[in-house]
């Protein structure tokens, strides 16, 4: 289990991708005619890439992930055992050369963004720097979340996300 409750299976299963698509929903009520992004990081990237391989039309219009599950941590899986060729949106997503998370190693990054055979635009980002931190190397206060470079970080994705 998560801390928050949420197994890695639970996160992908299409129940959950239903529960965002339910939110998806309620912001497209609250401001129609806005673009929808899901951003996922780490665990939560397997919430967000399955509900944009799930949903369809009803999904987001565009998807980053940051932190990507990329190796299966005996957890359940990751987001390579998705149908990242039903995602049929814009994907960013961004990693630290330096992340030392067992489940979320650099060189899986490749490996997704090339799975993302649907999407319109599919981009991949390194990121470098900042500071090691301390802490476990999954916490947001290591590589892993991008400390010291979170500025650089968030530039990086909503400019990416302006060219859209």
């Amino acid at each position: 289990w998560d801390e928050d409750g949420l197994t890695y299976a639970r996160r992908m299963a299409p129940a959950r991708a239903g529960e965002i698509g339910l939110a998806i929903a309620r912001l497209r009520e609250t401001w129609p005619g806005r673009k929808i992004w899901l951003v996922g990081t780490s665990r939560g990237t397997l919430d967000a890439a399955s509900a944009a391989a799930t949903l369809g039309d009803k999904g987001p219009d565009g998807l980053v992930l940051t932190s990507t599950i990329g190796r299966d941590g005996k957890q359940g899986g990751t987001v390579l055992d998705l149908a990242l060729d039903r995602i049929a949106v814009p994907v960013l997503l961004v990693h630290h050369a330096n992340d030392g998370c067992a489940v979320t190693p650099p060189e899986a990054a490749p490996r997704i963004r090339n799975r993302l055979t649907g999407a319109p635009a599919a981009e991949l980002v390194m990121m470098d720097g900042g500071d090691s931190g301390h802490g476990r190397a999954c916490d947001a206060t290591t590589h892993h979340g991008f400390l010291g470079i979170e500025g650089k970080a968030i530039r990086a994705i909503a400019a990416w996300i302006g060219s859209r």
